[in-house]
């Protein structure tokens, strides 16, 4: 299959945007397991500092 210039171009746009889409949601789920990391270790924290307390 021959491909004009532009369909060519077109082409590698979409797949640049594809590629980068996905790692933006990487990126993203990233930082939110980060962040539920560090809430759910707040969290664990305090309930061991609770038991500690009792």
């Amino acid at each position: 299959m021959i491909l004009n210039g532009r369909d060519a171009a077109k082409e590698l746009t979409l797949k640049e945007d594809y590629i980068f889409s996905k790692n933006h949601v990487q990126r993203k789920m990233q930082q939110l397991t980060c962040s539920l990391d560090t809430v759910l270790g707040i969290l664990l924290v305090s309930i061991k500092r609770k038991d500690c307390v009792y």
